[in-house]
């Protein structure tokens, strides 16, 4: 799955009249380049997070695209008042050491070539607004611009714009320009290949997207592991192309009327609501399996960038949040945003950088190869609902032969994504028992596929707050088919719904907690009356022994019998190893809390508990483990607090009179030695050929 985090500010203008223009990649692997439209040109580290090197610009130029740089000459190129391109070096120090190139079309974007294995370019590729490609050369000397005479011009028809450019190498067919061009309500795409022993660009492909009537083209970008494009539109779809590679080669007609593309769709309800004004959408593939987009809107007069990672393969959101909106970012009360600005994104791994108007905003992300457990994300991201697709498991590989599960699961699942079902308990738990009852001959790999996919759908019951299906969770959690990791909310659901028979329950059956659910249970089992464990360990039909109910352990308001010490156990139990991870977690105990639970481990130190009783023992080791976590959790408190003094008192007590014990009895280890060496048990001797009737005389 992919994940979002660590979101930081990288720059920000604060000047009402000037905004940022766009961003670019810079040769060195930890900056940035950005470019404002009177302020200039700035180069960021984005590791140290201040600006490395700038440029400032003459009062009657204003940058109209952002810089770049050329890979292989290290020169920068910018375009100012749309027809004049400036180009330097890092030996540059002032505007006025730039050199400067007219052209006759206002530049709509520049691109810095990608090397190939048998190309290698040193001057940017300028992409005009009506289609015209052609090479500005550099001498990598002095860099002073001079006209190339032999390159061509290709241009595509005269009245289409331009709407979306991108540069791609590929190992076999050298570099390509890609153009999405629009006229009459239709997107065309153009591939151009650049010829070496000519200086041109040459057509290799003239496609139709094939759209829905009256979509419009929003965001666009390409998949470079896949050669694809990858598109959203006006109507809300996420959509990819086939493999362009694969349509160069094997196109019939480079301009037949009838050619054109199919674009499959990805994701029917992609963005987040079309009521909203002003909008502008950005797209970037993170990897083959993900894709990240941002949409820039106003939500009643309230600016909103609510960013969007899809799941490519299963169409599926995985994360979505408003990056104004973050609290550590402070971005709410911006004054300067203006919708008719800048939207770009600029993935540099592991980084996403967003660039708004006036700030450049940097997430970190991370993504995983694309599965069932990562893609069971929200099909429909609307609120109040699971999906609107079913989701098919037929489409994952590795589980064709379980033809009656996979077929009960999608009943299921397309019955449950019915919201008039999914708001009924009884239709829950009946999918449930559905699922259960032919999941017990199924492997252990696909068992714990479809445990996670069926405690995703209890996870979403518990988000929308819909229905709490208990018996189905008791079904799950004795069946052990419930996985913690795909419904994060359980625990903390039984503890607000103060359920003590569900919570003893899952204790005993579920054995891998996390650290904040056991010290969250260990203050549970405090605090609980008796009267509620005997309820329920009557419900759980256990045996109701009532020497059970005998206090062990009596503290203030805190009473452990032999019946809570069972389940206490059982959480100090289930950690084993590096305590001290959990020690920022027991600070969530209350000074009494923490007393109470130390006098009932020394307690655990000085009696053997009798598994008679239906207590069982803990290890010795893991009681002082758990005492040194309390202690210094809450080691200021222990030192202040009276009733601590005698606690500890105890404590160093009993531990005087172990430490006495075991080191006389490591005084006995000599004599031990020494008997064991010098009276050694003498080896029987072996019988070779013998009778019964030899034995028994």
């Amino acid at each position: 799955m992919a994940k979002i985090s660590d979101a930081f500010i990288l720059c920000r203008n604060n000047a009402s009249e000037d905004y940022i223009i766009g961003i670019s990649y810079h040769t060195s692997p930890n900056r940035v380049i950005v470019t404002y439209n009177k302020k200039g040109v700035y180069i960021y580290d984005f590791e140290e997070k201040n600006a490395y090197k700038s440029w400032s610009i003459e009062q009657r130029f204003h940058a109209t695209h952002y810089a770049i740089q050329v890979e292989k000459t290290n020169n920068y190129y910018c375009v100012f008042n749309q027809k004049d391109i400036f180009h330097w070096n890092d030996d540059c120090q002032t505007f006025a050491d730039f050199s400067r190139t007219s052209v006759d079309n206002p530049v709509y974007r520049l691109h810095s070539p990608t090397p190939t294995p048998t190309l290698v370019l040193n001057q940017p590729i300028v992409i005009s607004t009506d289609g015209t490609v052609a090479l500005i050369s550099g001498n990598s000397d002095d860099i002073i611009a001079t006209p190339r005479k032999k390159a061509r011009k290709t241009r595509v028809n005269r009245n289409d714009a331009v709407v979306w450019s991108a540069v791609w190498s590929h190992e076999k067919n050298g570099l390509h320009v890609g153009l999405i061009t629009y006229r009459d309500s239709e997107y065309c795409l153009y591939v151009k290949n650049f010829r070496d022993e000519n200086q041109s660009f040459i057509d290799v492909l003239v496609v139709n997207l094939s759209i829905p009537n009256q979509t419009n083209l929003l965001a666009t970008d390409y998949d470079h592991s896949h050669n694809i494009l990858v598109t959203q539109w006006s109507d809300r779809s996420l959509r990819q192309s086939q493999n362009i590679v694969d349509l160069i080669e094997n196109k019939d007609s480079l301009y037949s009327e009838s050619s054109c593309i199919n674009l499959p769709v990805v994701q029917q309800k992609s963005l987040t609501g079309s009521k909203k004004k002003d909008f502008k959408v950005v797209l970037t593939v993170l990897d083959s399996n993900y894709a990240a987009s941002i949409e820039k809107c106003y939500n009643n007069d309230i600016m909103e960038a609510v960013l969007s990672v899809w799941d490519l393969t299963f169409g599926t959101l995985q994360y979505r949040q408003n990056i104004l909106a973050s609290s550590h970012l402070n971005l709410e009360d911006e004054d300067n945003f203006c919708s008719d600005h800048t939207l770009q994104a600029l993935r540099i791994s592991p980084y996403i950088f967003i660039a708004i108007d006036n700030v450049v905003v940097a997430c970190s992300y991370e993504c995983q190869p694309a599965s069932l457990l990562s893609a069971l994300g929200m099909k429909n991201p609307s609120k109040g609902s699971v999906g609107t697709d079913a989701i098919n498991v037929l489409d994952w590989k590795g589980h064709e032969k379980d033809h009656n599960l996979l077929k009960a699961w999608n009943d299921v699942t397309t019955n449950l994504l019915n919201e008039r079902n999914y708001t009924s308990v009884k239709r829950f738990d009946k999918a449930v028992d559905e699922i259960l009852s032919i999941m017990n001959p199924v492997k252990t790999y696909a068992k714990t596929i479809y445990c996670s996919a069926i405690s995703q759908l209890l996870h979403q019951c518990i988000v929308t707050e819909k229905i709490w299906p208990r018996s189905s969770i008791m079904k799950l959690i004795r069946t052990k088919a419930i996985s913690l990791s795909a419904c994060p909310l359980l625990f903390p659901t039984i503890f607000e719904k103060d359920d003590m028979e569900l919570f003893l329950l899952s204790v005993k059956k579920i054995r891998i907690l996390s650290e904040a659910v056991i010290v969250k249970g260990l203050k549970y089992i405090l605090l609980a009356n008796e009267s509620s464990f005997t309820k329920a360990d009557k419900e759980l039909k256990k045996n109701n022994n009532t020497e059970l109910d005998n206090a062990l352990i009596e503290f203030n308001e805190i009473r452990i019998t032999k019946r809570k010490a069972e389940y206490l156990n059982l959480l100090l139990k289930q950690i084993d190893c590096h305590l001290h991870f959990i020690i920022g977690e027991l600070k969530n105990l209350t000074a009494q809390e923490c007393l109470a639970l130390l006098h009932y481990l020394i307690y655990a130190l000085k009696h053997r508990l009798d598994e008679k009783n239906g207590t069982e023992i803990i290890k010795q080791t893991l009681v002082v483990d758990w005492i040194n976590a309390l202690l210094d959790s809450h080691y200021i408190q222990l030192t202040l607090s009276a009733e601590a003094h005698q606690v500890i008192k105890e404590l160093h007590q009993f531990v005087q009179i172990q430490v006495h014990l075991y080191d006389k009895i490591y005084r006995l280890r000599g004599y031990l030695e020494y008997f064991k060496g010098s009276f050694g048990l003498s080896k029987p001797k072996q019988i070779q050929n013998y009778s019964i009737e030899v034995i028994s005389l």
